[in-house]
């Protein structure tokens, strides 16, 4: 592959001309010998030194779970998009056709999501006073209890013990945005207290 060599002192000033012509050859990793940088290209440019050397190709990092998990074809599709994140936490909606395949959707999460270290699925609807659902584990920490951050708070919970959505992160702002000084609050079903000690 083609490379341009220089200085190491002119190393970040060229990379920064490499990149802006739309030169520098993206997925490579930079070499260096000696008192020189060597940049991968995709094409020759006057006023450098030209050379020809093999580059490493830097592995593609999955943007996705999906792009990496492995269950049959036929099953991509029903492969949710989305999940909720509470603190460190997963939990994903699957349908009963990927349960069998459930410790691999949770094993490529946790690759994916570094972040995360437990991943659940629902095992049934809301219900009952606490309204709370059943929670089949898949993959990582077995454990329930995290801390969740949103809008500049931390809310210690169980996630098998409460109900909290992460999803009304928005909806919890958008009220605290619009409670005028001196206003009385009446939060009848806090469950973990979200919009209360947003409010307070």
């Amino acid at each position: 592959m083609l490379a341009v060599k220089v200085y190491r002192r002119e190393a970040e000033k060229v990379r920064k001309k490499l990149l802006e012509t739309g030169v520098l050859a993206r997925g490579y990793s930079v070499k260096r010998e000696g008192e020189y940088v060597l940049f991968p290209i995709v094409r020759p440019v006057e006023g450098f030194e030209i050379v020809e050397v093999e580059f490493e190709k830097i592995p593609k990092r999955p943007h996705s779970y999906r792009e990496i998990v492995d269950v049959p074809e036929n099953l991509k599709s029903l492969l949710p998009s989305s999940f909720d994140i509470v603190g460190d936490l997963a939990v994903i909606e699957l349908p009963g056709e990927l349960m069998p395949y459930g410790k691999d959707i949770g094993d490529a999460i946790l690759r994916v999501h570094g972040h995360i270290k437990g991943v659940f699925a629902k095992g049934s609807k809301v219900s009952g006073t606490y309204r709370v659902r059943e929670l089949i584990h898949l993959a990582g920490e077995r454990r329930t209890e995290t801390i969740h951050k949103e809008n500049g708070i931390r809310l210690k919970l169980d996630i098998s013990k409460v109900y909290f959505s992460p999803r009304l992160a928005t909806e919890r702002m958008r009220l605290f945005e619009r409670v005028n000084e001196g206003e009385v609050i009446l939060d009848m079903f806090a469950g973990v207290g979200p919009y209360s000690i947003l409010l307070a």
